[in-house]
């Protein structure tokens, strides 16, 4: 392999690709082995996340930056992981515990899931958060949107497997009350706790004991001298983050398996642990099922797990087939099926009015902040020394404005949808988000904030860059951007128009009942019996 230092002077893309091609391989070297124990298949840094620890992030800069790294095992750190991570999950274990009372009394367990009778039944693996059920006093799908309501008009039988998140775990009013909202709405929802025997809750004690032992045999991987010592000193520095909880899927993913006989999931796929050990339980139960993951996001470079490793299949933690919601997104994995399907919660683009007059004449600035509030602090600060005028401010859904973030008098927070903000905004700048691709082809010219997330940080692909988007990582690029900008939408709208459609195009394909009925066909495995 080249330097990858020198080469990234000439050809920052090229080097940035090798370097990721240098990580993809040095884990596909540990995981056949290594995947053989559940609580390996757990680890986040095998996973390639790029969030939660530091090891994609440490090769990069170690790599690209000259930022070498010499190991040396630390047993004190150890010491206080192993202690760090057994208060945390103990502590966890016995809300886990609560939430199944609060399951219990709600009477949640009295929805049951479709029994078996040998047709095919679809399980919809999806999350649900909490505060939503709560704002909205029942289910609605964040997800999925079209492609929800046509499986559940395919004729065949179907439940949803809920992945409740976002409320603080010692909230237990608020999971009380959103397990009956569930129990109020027509859709069946299956969670552990209608399916855990006594047993699984032994089992899974068991493992929340042995994990962080389990993980430490993975400083005797040997694979490369390069990376090795990374490698070794991310699992002792994330050993109180390992997490038991994932293991909860296999269990859940087991019981769902030994239930059904012809069993299809659809399932939200990040190739995150937690969808590799459900993939896995439901496999190990030995039914004829057929796993589609479908990936109807924005992939970002820096997070190396939303593409499955081909040495991953033979795991059996890969989905049977992976649909993408654009043509871009298709890729080519030996023995994994990618097929197009569509883009639900980004199909209203294909019928957003842009046109030329309207991209001369839009004024205003907006900046959209992200869920990272390190990184929304660092985009205020840049917009703040750059630009002087007024601007539009829309934080993250997820945050409120207090105690996060000041702003300068001339801002205004904006309260209503998103979209407005964009379709009203000349210019949007913004951090590493899915939001500023939806901006760009609404007709706003999006500057994306770089270097919080060191290289490759990019969400864009390279079509359209410098006519509907550019990136900046200092205060002095984001002004010149914004001058580029001011010229170009008032002297070639026209070329702006014909970038923000390839792009489109490119990363999206409208919905319709064709598109979204991939994920209930049948296959080989399951015939369609109605």
């Amino acid at each position: 392999m080249p330097d990858l230092l020198e080469l990234k002077s000439a050809f920052p893309d090229e080097a940035i690709d090798l370097c990721n091609g240098l990580i993809n391989g040095y884990i596909s070297k540990i995981t056949p082995e290594a995947y053989k124990n559940l609580h390996h298949i757990a680890n986040p840094i095998l996973a390639r996340m790029g969030t939660g620890n530091n090891f994609v992030k440490r090769v990069r800069e170690q790599e690209l930056h000259g930022r070498k790294f010499v190991f040396r095992r630390n047993y004190l750190l150890i010491f206080i992981g192993l202690v760090h991570y057994y208060a945390r999950n103990l502590v966890h274990f016995a809300f886990f515990m609560a939430h199944g009372l609060c399951f219990l009394a709600s009477g949640l367990w009295k929805k049951k899931a479709p029994l078996d009778d040998c047709r095919k039944v679809i399980a919809i693996d999806t999350f649900v958060m909490v505060e939503k059920i709560l704002h909205s006093k029942g289910y609605r799908d964040n997800y999925f949107m079209d492609c929800f309501q046509e499986i559940q008009n395919s004729g065949y039988r179907s439940f949803i497997v809920a992945t409740l998140f976002g409320s603080k775990m010692s909230n237990l009013r608020d999971r009380f009350h959103a397990y009956r909202y569930l129990l109020s709405g027509e859709e069946i929802f299956l969670t552990e706790y209608h399916m855990f025997h006594a047993s699984d809750y032994l089992d899974l004690f068991i493992f929340l004991l042995m994990n962080p032992i389990r993980t430490l045999s993975l400083l005797e991987c040997r694979e490369d001298d390069r990376l090795d010592g990374i490698f070794h000193d991310e699992i002792i520095r994330n050993l109180h983050r390992v997490r038991y909880t994932d293991y909860v899927r296999f269990l859940l993913g087991r019981r769902i398996g030994q239930r059904y006989g012809k069993l299809q999931v659809v399932s939200w796929y990040e190739n995150q642990a937690r969808d590799k050990l459900f993939f896995l339980g439901v496999r190990s139960a030995g039914n004829r099922s057929w796993i589609v993951g479908t990936q109807f996001f924005n992939m970002v470079k820096l997070l190396l797990n939303l593409e499955p490793l081909a040495a991953e299949i033979d795991c059996g933690v890969v989905p049977d087939r992976i649909v993408v919601k654009g043509p871009y997104f298709l890729r080519k994995v030996g023995g994994i099926d990618y097929v197009l399907g569509c883009a639900p919660r980004e199909s209203y683009l294909f019928d957003e009015n842009i046109n030329a007059e309207g991209i001369a004449s839009r004024e205003g600035t907006a900046v959209l902040l992200t869920f990272n509030v390190d990184e929304s602090k660092r985009i205020i600060s840049m917009v703040r020394d750059a630009f002087s005028g007024r601007v539009t401010v829309k934080p993250h859904p997820n945050h409120t404005i207090g105690g996060f973030y000041r702003f300068p008098e001339n801002w205004v927070v904006a309260t209503g949808d998103v979209k407005e903000v964009c379709r009203n905004s000349a210019v949007v700048i913004t951090g590493v988000t899915g939001a500023s691709i939806e901006a760009a082809c609404m007709g706003a010219t999006v500057v994306q904030i770089g270097g919080y997330y060191t290289d490759a940080s990019s969400i864009f692909p390279d079509i359209g860059k410098g006519l509907c988007w550019y990136s900046a990582e200092t205060d002095k690029e984001l002004s010149g951007c914004l001058e580029q900008i001011r010229i170009l939408r008032k002297e070639n709208p026209e070329k702006i128009i014909g970038a923000i459609y390839s792009l489109r195009n490119a990363l999206f394909s409208k919905c319709n009942e064709s598109a979204c009925r991939i994920l209930t066909e049948d296959n080989e495995c399951l015939p369609g019996e109605q």
